[in-house]
């Protein structure tokens, strides 16, 4: 029979009731769950780092949450993940059989297993959706499946956001899918059930009716996601401080409001975009269109400046490569130029057709697979490394997997 762990029955009385009274969390459809018994699998959307902690401190039994490997590779943190909180250990971006094996053997305690099936955390408040994998992963554990949607969690903290907000959460708990009607569905029926519950769109609830998130700096770290001006097409030109985000190229200004809706400061000035989301569909097509140009290798984007190269095996700890480099972005690779330990200057090339995956993580981390090897690129706070998975998006379907790598 599980047993919820000393730190976590300390924390969810302590910790968690002030986590519910800071972020004005409000829960719907808990009497879904009040009877159910473990082992159960829940899937929520994704769309702030507290997440789990939200889900958690108003559960009545203890989740063991799926969490990235990057963090498993942090001493203290892996410490407090894996043997504190019992957490799941999962590299994104790639299929790991040890994490389908480590969440089969924790129902077999009775356990409650949570995870999100986009992955990573929504850029725009918009849903990333999942594939068939996510219907086949359900049907495979034969237990039932509860559904959560945060609503606001987006409007409290943005992906992008360098600062919290003012506003409050509501945890909906959609009734649960039992054994047997999982059994009866085909894996497409399952799959659209969660898509539609579990693809929570920010945007559109705003729309429905109106919720505010307040701070004197909501714009600031904009240019993490919008990474092109819509009026001067420049790339890497986009700043932001306090409310406002603006072109350092052309000069090009509007204010981002309350509700996460763009007004401009000048009303003679159009608003090309109403909202993130818009702005941030248009320079994905716009990027897609630079990487199927005819030009040879062109690069797409102003160098970045780098602060640390790591590269390590399986999930091992990662050995450091270089402290000082920078990252390049062209129609078809990432070029990065490094000095290494001995001061040597490197010029290391990931080609796309060799990156087998590639993902995003804290801290304006990039991690990327060729073959079993992972290099993790970290890049100064104010760069966007959100164009370099949309690049990877854009050519991916073109992958010859042949884990190419060049280095002179």
């Amino acid at each position: 029979m599980s047993r919820t762990p000393a730190l976590i029955a300390l924390a969810v009385p302590t910790y968690g009731r002030y986590v519910r009274w800071r972020h004005r969390i409000t829960v719907s459809g808990m009497e879904h769950i009040q009877a159910l018994q473990g082992p159960y699998l829940v899937l929520a959307n994704h769309v702030h780092a507290l997440d789990p902690v939200f889900i958690s401190s108003v559960w009545p039994k203890h989740i063991r949450w799926v969490a990235g490997a990057h963090l498993f590779k942090l001493a203290c943190i892996s410490f407090v993940l894996g043997r504190l909180a019992t957490s799941i250990s999962k590299q994104q971006g790639r299929s790991d059989f040890q994490t389908i094996k480590d969440i089969s053997q924790a129902f077999k305690k009775q356990d409650v297993v949570g995870l999100f099936p986009e992955g990573t955390r929504t850029w725009d408040g918009e849903p990333l959706g999942f594939d068939i994998s996510t219907a086949k992963m359900v049907r495979m554990f034969h237990v039932p499946v509860v559904m959560v949607t945060l609503e606001g969690g987006y409007g409290l903290k943005p992906r992008w956001a360098r600062f919290a907000r003012k506003g409050s959460l509501t945890i909906r708990i959609h009734k649960p899918l039992t054994e047997d009607e999982i059994k009866r569905l085909s894996l497409d029926k399952i799959s659209s059930i969660l898509q539609k519950t579990l693809g929570f769109s920010y945007r559109t609830w705003q729309q429905q009716s109106p919720h505010a998130f307040v701070s004197p700096k909501n714009a600031e770290g904009l240019e993490q996601v919008l990474y092109m001006c819509p009026r001067c097409h420049g790339r890497s030109t986009i700043v932001s401080k306090g409310n406002v985000v603006e072109c350092s190229h052309c000069h090009f200004r509007l204010v981002l409001n309350e509700y996460d809706v763009f007004d401009s400061p000048d009303e003679n000035e159009s608003i090309p975009f109403r909202d993130v989301p818009q702005w941030h569909r248009w320079e994905k097509e716009s990027l897609k269109k630079l990487c199927a140009d005819d030009q040879d290798d062109i690069r797409l984007f102003p160098a970045d400046n780098g602060v640390r190269l790591q590269q390590g095996i399986g999930r091992k700890r990662l050995k450091m490569v270089s402290k000082r480099f920078t990252a390049t972005l062209t129609k078809h690779a990432i070029e990065v130029q490094c000095e290494d330990r001995n001061d040597e200057h490197r010029i290391i090339k990931f080609h796309r057709t060799g990156i087998r995956s590639l993902i995003l993580n804290i801290r304006g981390t990039i991690e990327l697979f060729l073959e079993n090897t992972l290099y993790r690129i970290q890049l100064d706070s104010d760069r966007s490394t959100l164009k370099y998975l949309e690049w990877f998006e854009t050519t991916k379907e073109e992958q010859q997997w042949n884990g190419t790598i060049s280095s002179t």
